[in-house]
């Protein structure tokens, strides 16, 4: 028994020698960087993107076996911009599958730092599938602005017209800086908070601008404990019942901001044009209730809001208020024209009361009481 115990661990020792040289001479002997033309030519030829590799590939033996770029950048055609540019690549495959045509091909890709459309995320770990033409994502997981990343995405027909569909859910991220890389740092409108946001959407296109403008989908969010910055709401509001009942407006502080503890909501997606009709934002004095629409090509807005006090004010209507313009400068106003119509409407009561009263009064009179 002990000799069969003996022979099986040396036949164990064995392969495990044979193995080890084997992928030492791999190592050592296999030039990996001859294969960095086949590669870039195939994802030209399937999918019309440019793929450019920077520095030398190196084989990778741990936790796979595989290949390590220091840095990759992919192209759309007709662009100047990588639309994705990636730090610390190493993506690990069957050896024999890069070897050979790709008609098939499955795989992890770990990623140090990824940038797509501007948005930046860290210690990515994508499952790659590749087959009929179709390129399914799946999982995708990364850590992005304190937050994380996780869902799947499905490309095709990159030959011609590039479409995707994807279901991302990011967890518990910095919403300020996330907004600010994927729309710029150019809109007088700024929200920050911890955010819960969920995207089921659609696209097609080769440029980003032909992308966004045929964008479908839904998206629903929840920020907590933030700010809006460029409007204060609350100014809004005291300013209209200081208004409406005739007395001094008190300026309260920081009125070019509103603080919330929450903000929550949906979005309609069709075409480009984001419509919502749930908006809600929660703070400690008012909340607001909104509908409207954000068209995502044009940066711009059009919204309706309803601002409700929370605290005691002389007047206790639904103040409405207007948002409208380019994100970058919008103008935000009270809807005076709403406002007017409360106003009379509230006169026309008080008449209809004293009218009431006045018959009441001519038939009491008639009646001898």
């Amino acid at each position: 028994m002990k000799k069969v115990v003996r022979i099986v661990m040396w036949f164990v020792i064995l392969i495990l020698v044979i193995a080890g040289i084997s992928l030492s001479a791999l190592y050592m002997l296999a030039d990996p960087n001859k294969m960095k033309p086949v590669i870039a030519d195939e994802v030209f030829k399937r999918t019309g993107y440019k793929l450019v590799i920077d520095g030398n590939l190196s084989w990778s033996l741990y936790p796979q076996v595989g290949l390590k770029a220091a840095h990759v950048t992919l192209t759309a055609p007709g662009q100047k911009r990588a639309f994705l540019d990636m730090k610390g690549m190493h993506v690990a495959v069957e050896l024999s599958q890069l070897l050979h045509g790709i008609n098939k091909l499955s795989g992890e890709v770990h990623i140090t730092d990824v940038t797509m459309l501007n948005v930046r995320a860290n210690s990515a770990l994508v499952g790659l599938h590749w087959q009929d033409n179709i390129l399914t994502l799946r999982p995708i997981q990364a850590s992005l602005y304190n937050g994380s990343m996780s869902g799947m995405a499905r490309g095709k027909d990159f030959s011609t017209t590039p479409a995707w569909n994807w279901d991302v859910t990011l967890s518990h991220v910095d919403i300020k800086p996330l907004l600010r890389d994927a729309n710029g740092d150019h809109s007088r409108l700024k929200v920050s908070g911890t955010g819960q946001v969920r995207i089921n959407a659609s696209t097609q296109g080769s440029v980003t601008q032909e992308m966004i403008s045929n964008l479908n989908g839904v998206t629903d969010f929840n920020i907590t404990n933030g700010i809006v910055e460029g409007v204060d709401l609350n100014y809004l509001l005291i300013t209209a019942d200081a208004l409406l009942n005739r007395k001094a407006i008190e300026l309260p502080q920081n009125i070019n901001q509103t603080a919330f503890d929450s903000l929550a909501g949906s979005m309609l997606i069709t075409n480009g044009l984001a419509q919502t009709n749930n908006l809600l934002l929660i703070s400690s004095t008012f909340k607001v209730k909104g509908q409207g629409n954000y068209n995502l090509p044009r940066k711009s807005l059009d919204l309706a809001l309803l601002l409700e006090s929370q605290k005691e004010l002389m007047t206790q209507w639904q103040i409405p208020v207007l948002i409208s313009g380019e994100v970058s400068k919008p103008d935000v106003r009270l809807d005076m024209r709403e406002i007017n119509k409360q106003i009379a409407s509230e006169q026309i009561d008080k008449v209809k009361e004293k009218v009431k009263n006045k018959i009441k009064d001519i038939a009491n009179n008639l009646l001898g009481e």
